[in-house]
């Protein structure tokens, strides 16, 4: 399966809420996503782009962001948080989307870091 089929089936669980039995049938894109926060930031990083870019709803843009983005950049921080300040940089919906994330459990270097690239614009009444 490639990243757009994955991304696509992504934004379909997330039309059902949290209990409905409907999002049973997407329980392997949940293992997918766990599998790439937790264990290929890259490949998380690539995945949370193509959903960005099919989506631009603030429901999908919410979850995305507190969710997988907020994840990998508090486990894999680090490691990406280079390609993350570059993606910003260039791509004015990436550094929105990394305006809905918080601190969580990242480390105090790369809150700082995320801090300075982000859009906060539309998020936690930012105007």
């Amino acid at each position: 399966m490639n990243i757009e089929e994955i991304a696509r089936s992504w934004i379909e669980m997330w039309e059902f809420e949290s209990g409905d039995p409907r999002r049973d049938q997407y329980e392997w894109v949940e293992d997918i996503e766990y599998e790439f926060v937790y264990e290929k930031p890259n490949e998380a990083l690539d995945l949370i782009l193509t959903i960005m870019n099919f989506s631009q709803s603030n429901a999908i843009k919410e979850v995305l962001a507190a969710g997988p983005l907020e994840q990998v950049l508090a486990q894999h921080g680090p490691k990406i948080i280079e390609r993350v300040e570059r993606l910003a940089q260039e791509d004015e919906k990436f550094a929105g989307l990394l305006g809905g994330v918080w601190k969580n459990s990242m480390a105090s270097d790369v809150w700082v870091r995320v801090q300075n690239v982000w859009d906060r614009s539309g998020w936690d009444g930012n105007a």
